[in-house]
């Protein structure tokens, strides 16, 4: 007779409850999604890992009080909010116009110092030319036609979590990833056929 796995619920009740080995099976069951979907939407991969380990103790120290509402929403939407934090307290840290100049770089504004540091999201995921091809691509959505098409395709969420975790409409949650899968189709054949 074969035993089924344990949903996220239970394993989430377990650990709460002091069973390390639940917490084990969870965290391998959605780390790889969560860090993908961070590395791509924060572009760094110092950044995706202080947000990761952030948005981890976060569950942990909230498991107890965990309702079974979808734990994989929960996660991401634990997650966003954290870089949603970030970007904030980055922002209200330096201008990206700040001049940060050095006499090996030249005249560099912080974001083109940014820019020139910070490997592309897909990049990293994908070698060569074709990572090059789709980080050019992801550049050409709009910041919510991407979070929403990396929260479909890297953690792979329902369109309806999507839109709950987004506080959007459902439609609107769908008509941005119609969207956005147009738009890359369409940078993507006119970089192909140049």
């Amino acid at each position: 007779m074969e035993q089924s796995e344990p949903s996220d619920a239970d394993l989430l009740k377990s650990y709460a409850a002091g069973d390390l080995a639940a917490f084990d099976l969870l965290f391998n069951r959605h780390r790889t999604g969560l860090y993908t979907w961070l590395r791509h939407t924060l572009g760094s991969a110092q950044d995706a890992d202080d947000i990761f380990q952030e948005t981890w103790i976060r569950v942990i120290r909230h498991a107890h009080r965990y309702v079974d509402i979808g734990f994989k929403a929960w996660l991401w939407k634990i997650a966003r909010s954290r870089v949603i934090d970030f970007r904030r307290a980055r922002r209200e840290m330096a201008s990206l116009d700040a001049d940060c100049s050095t006499e090996e770089t030249g005249e560099l504004t912080l974001k083109d110092s940014l820019a020139a540091e910070t490997p592309s999201p897909a990049q990293s995921a994908v070698d060569g030319e074709t990572g090059e091809l789709i980080a050019r691509s992801l550049t050409s959505l709009t910041p919510n036609q991407k979070e929403v098409f990396l929260l479909r395709t890297q953690s792979g969420l329902p369109f309806k979590e999507i839109a709950t975790l987004l506080e959007i409409p459902l439609g609107t949650a769908l008509g941005l990833m119609r969207d956005a899968t147009n738009k890359l189709k369409r940078v993507l054949q006119k970089e192909i056929n140049e």
